[in-house]
């Protein structure tokens, strides 16, 4: 059955379009699969890839969503042949979701998206959407225990600060995180544009959107917020109460960074609380985000400290690095309820045909299961690259 959501072909048929990431062209080779050190839970997560530079016969845009066993099983797929997904999880009330391309709306506003409901077997439910606002973006969606949900935009505004920022026009995109009840009241909103200004970030000039949030995640005291701000390589530390910034970590951040030899990150994603005042993120390691103090490396870790709110600290309390990966954007990782870290590493700026997907590490830094994705190369990537990978999670985690 196709399901169509404003011009999005939900389920669309494959067989139509040449480039396309399915069970006939996708192929997931598992390294590493200690299956006495992790859980054996379903593996859910979204690949996706854009046009090579000077290649136009490969697709623009193309993602899949995939569930798959620890053994490589491909249990579920779910293809969008000219389109990326994002951030296939399942939530903690038991619904799955990811986040869709939804249209491309204009040079100021960009890329549309939907967030897309789910069953275990990718069936279409239903779609989620900000509100009140004309975009939604594709980088996160949580339900969270109350029931609430948090989305994100990059909404379209004019302001004389793109004037400045944005040589071609005065417009930009204002990253947005709203959480919204089930009755659809909204109950938090906070808007980059008033925290942020538009001298400070890594981006180019002309381009719109100067901050890229890409996550948000809810302390469990439902107290604090944390959203990773890729174009400025900062985690922004919000209080939900107030909606006003309490720090800053990363590039010229208010904590400061102990016991790192790299003195922070350069370029985050998917950063997420995993304890009291406990922060995990994906360190890109983007030489283009690092500022005056963070030390450039062309390598990617899964990065934890401890924040101390009173000596505005940030102290690294574990981390996981990988000298052959380079995943410079995209990627995540998260911790699992045994206490083992899971790791999508983003888009491959080396090794490509040898480094790994995904891997899972115990807190001692032991690979229990590690894996990389593998496509039909020379239909769908000539430059041979392995498939960008955004997050991975567990079922049921």
């Amino acid at each position: 059955m196709f399901r169509f959501v404003c011009g999005l072909a939900l389920g669309l048929s494959v067989a139509s379009h040449a480039f396309a990431f399915d069970k006939s062209n996708l192929d997931i080779e598992v390294l590493v699969n200690e299956k006495d050190k992790h859980n054996g839970a379903d593996l859910l997560f979204t690949l996706f890839q854009v046009q090579p530079k000077g290649d136009t016969s490969a697709p623009a845009r193309v993602g899949s969503v995939v569930r798959m066993s620890r053994d490589g099983k491909l249990e579920a797929v779910r293809s969008f042949p000219k389109g990326i997904v994002f951030d296939f999880k399942q939530q903690p009330n038991g619904i799955y979701t990811y986040q869709a391309e939804n249209g491309f709306l204009g040079s100021c506003k960009g890329f549309n998206h939907v967030v897309i409901q789910t069953n275990s077997e990718l069936e279409y439910q239903k779609q989620h959407v900000t509100k009140g606002l004309v975009h939604t973006n594709k980088h996160d969606f949580d339900v969270l225990p109350n029931g609430n949900h948090v989305l994100n935009a990059y909404e379209p505004v004019r302001s004389s600060k793109g004037a400045e920022f944005n040589r071609k026009s005065d417009c930009l995109q204002d990253s947005v995180v709203q959480e919204i009840t089930p009755k659809g009241k909204v109950v938090f909103e906070w808007h980059a544009l008033e925290n942020y200004t538009t001298n400070q970030t890594f981006y180019k000039r002309d381009r719109g959107d100067y901050i890229h949030l890409n996550s948000t995640d809810l302390s469990d005291d439902g107290k604090i917020y944390l959203f990773s701000l890729f174009g400025y390589s900062q985690v922004a530390v919000v209080s939900r109460n107030t909606a006003e910034l309490i720090g800053t970590l990363g590039n010229g951040g208010t904590f400061k960074f102990v016991d790192d030899p790299l003195n922070g990150f350069c370029g985050s994603h998917q950063a997420e609380w995993t304890a009291e005042n406990r922060v995990l993120l994906f360190d890109n390691g983007h030489p283009k985000r690092c500022g005056e103090t963070e030390k450039k490396r062309d390598y990617s870790r899964a990065v934890e400290y401890q924040l101390d709110f009173e000596a505005m600290t940030a102290t690294k309390v574990w981390s996981y690095e990988r000298k052959d990966i380079h995943g410079k954007i995209a990627g995540g990782a998260t911790r699992l309820s045994n206490g083992n870290t899971i790791i999508a590493w983003g888009a491959h700026s080396k090794n490509l045909e040898t480094a790994p997907s995904f891997t899972e590490v115990t807190p001692q830094g032991e690979v229990v299961w590690e894996a990389r994705a593998k496509l039909d190369y020379e239909k769908l990537l000539p430059e041979k690259r392995t498939p960008r990978t955004y997050r991975i999670y567990t079922a049921n985690q």
